[in-house]
């Protein structure tokens, strides 16, 4: 009886660990934070799913939101899935400035711009 025990706890064991290792490799990847995933490329032959954004302005320190979702300040560099975002710079006395940015796998994409006081 105790050998029937010992080997349904070994079990027991085994799956475990193979469901938390399984679980920490298809773990999920969190692009919307603007911070680099964990895995961007962790297999070779998988080709790179994410594309680069660079924010700049002058003056420095700008807010940058994209989509509506505040990501940091100027200078700023983003890792974004690819596609198109609504991209904001704003800094307080200065004009907000609105552009719509495309965003490629595997390129970076550069937004410079001046903002303008606003008197």
């Amino acid at each position: 009886m105790a050998d029937k025990k010992a080997v349904v706890g070994a079990v027991l064991l085994v799956l475990f660990s193979g469901i938390l290792l399984l679980s920490n490799y298809f773990g999920g990847e969190n692009f919307d934070t603007g911070n680099v995933p964990r895995r961007v490329n962790s297999d070779p032959w998988r080709p790179l799913v994410v594309g680069t954004l660079q924010v700049d302005s002058i003056p420095s320190g700008a807010t940058v939101t994209i989509d509506g979702t505040v990501k940091g300040s100027t200078p700023l560099e983003l890792k974004l899935r690819p596609g198109s975002y609504s991209l904001q710079i704003s800094r307080i006395g200065y004009n907000t400035r609105i552009q719509n940015v495309n965003v490629e796998v595997a390129e970076t994409t550069f937004v410079q711009t001046e903002l303008m006081p606003l008197y």
